[in-house]
């Protein structure tokens, strides 16, 4: 036989309303139910500095809309590869 104790717990819950490209300032409105359709039209970046660089210690947390992305992706000097994810590899 199990016994247990009730206890109850006062939650915050996050639910994402809106997200913003932070280099064109293109919006897109979201709910939670729905918040599963920002992906693939956003990116949201996180990005922490090494130990050696002049901006140590700092975090930088933006998001870019898809054509912000490729826009920034095309303008690389170094091109990277692409691939179509349905193709067998």
């Amino acid at each position: 036989m199990r016994k247990y104790k009730r206890e109850q717990y006062n939650v915050v819950r996050l639910s994402l309303l809106e997200v913003t490209c932070n280099k064109c300032g293109k919006a897109l409105k979201t709910n939670f139910e729905d918040e599963i359709t920002i992906n693939g039209k956003f990116l949201e970046v996180r990005f922490s500095p090494g130990y050696d660089s002049k901006n140590k210690n700092k975090e930088w947390h933006f998001d870019l809309c898809e054509h912000c992305l490729i826009e920034l992706v095309n303008s690389f000097e170094v091109p990277i590869p692409r691939s179509d994810i349905n193709q067998p590899k």
